[in-house]
């Protein structure tokens, strides 16, 4: 277990920074999932920095496009 009672950061400063940055640049869901959610990230692709998972597809992008459907948006 990673001890973060010092404030100091376990990975490399600014990359958890990037996604939301690519996230926001790269996906027309940002506004719903404002970039996901870092762990599933890292456990699925090794990487912060991807702008896309499994889960967020599976549980964000498809309840959306599902949802805009149905009001007809």
């Amino acid at each position: 277990m990673v001890d973060l009672s010092a404030g100091e950061c376990p990975v490399q400063p600014g990359l958890l920074g990037q996604c939301p940055r690519r996230c926001r640049q790269e996906c027309e869901f940002f506004a719903f999932c404002q970039g996901g959610q870092a762990s599933n990230k890292y456990f699925e692709h090794g990487d912060f920095t991807v702008t896309e998972t499994a889960y967020c597809r599976n549980s964000k992008i498809e309840l959306a496009r599902a949802l805009g459907e149905k009001m007809g948006v």
